[in-house]
């Protein structure tokens, strides 16, 4: 294998890794799972942003 190979593959398992770390650290501004119901903007905080529709 010449260097440029492994060199391209690590780059592309850095890619996946870190699509995969923004997959399980993400959340959903609109799901109405916690109590309440209602989006929460970044940090939890409540506020209107974004569509306020279903």
């Amino acid at each position: 294998m010449r260097l440029s190979t492994i060199l391209y593959a690590l780059f592309c398992l850095g890619v996946v890794a870190l699509f995969t770390l923004a997959v399980m650290r993400s959340y959903s501004p609109f799901a109405d799972s916690h109590p309440g119901g209602g989006a929460r903007a970044a940090g939890g905080v409540r506020g209107a942003h974004g569509p306020t529709h279903k």
